[in-house]
């Protein structure tokens, strides 16, 4: 008899408990949770297997929650696809939860109903209301997208239309200066790629 993998049989018990909460299941490993003001929550799972017996894994959920009328701007900007996989903030759910800090579960054929039904638990009981206090605080989701504002076009373009959104046009346009000067004397694809995506902003506000 094949050997069930823990990726698998982790996608398939959170179906349940998940979606007795209120998720909606996507592609595999995907849930999404409508919320409040044009913001969806997003859980995946994700595992890794490596140095480790077959049909074992470890696992951990991430957590986040996207503003769609920004993520479709970001996409059109970007020039790349609009997907509810794209989020505007992530994290692992450790960083929901009590101890703040990486989370992660031993995942077995047998042992992923129980380890399902205890992230199923988290995020009920700390994922929800920690992105539920996120999400209705612009100082704290700009401090989550100010991580990856200079790591790619995407994450540039976010965090400008948020700073934008937030606290006008001002601010944007400092940050647009502020990211000229960083690209500068970069002449790689990926610094091409954002410095484009400032010069459309940069109008968009002038």
């Amino acid at each position: 008899m094949p050997v069930v993998t823990g990726r698998r049989a982790i996608y398939e018990a959170l179906r349940d408990p998940l979606s007795g909460l209120g998720w909606s299941a996507r592609a595999a490993g995907w849930w999404t949770l409508g919320a409040a003001e044009g913001w969806t929550y997003v859980v995946t799972a994700g595992t890794a297997s490596g140095g480790m017996q077959a049909g074992h894994a470890r696992a951990a959920l991430y957590v986040g929650a996207r503003l769609d009328v920004i993520e479709a701007e970001v996409a059109r900007l970007c020039n790349v696809a609009d997907s509810y996989q794209t989020r505007t903030v992530t994290m692992n759910i450790g960083y929901t939860m009590p101890a703040h800090t990486w989370r992660e579960w031993h995942v077995t054929e047998e042992l992923a109903p129980s380890v399902a039904a205890e992230m199923a638990e988290a995020v009920h009981d700390h994922t929800l209301p920690f992105l539920g206090n996120l999400i209705r605080d612009p100082a704290a989701v700009l401090a989550e997208t100010e991580k990856s504002r200079t790591h790619q076009s995407v994450g540039l373009a976010r965090h400008i239309l948020l700073s934008l959104r937030y606290r006008g046009a001002e601010d944007g346009l400092a940050l647009v200066a502020e990211m000229r000067e960083v690209l500068e004397h970069r002449s790689d694809p990926a610094a091409a790629e954002q410095r484009a995506v400032l010069e459309v902003l940069a109008e968009r506000v002038s």
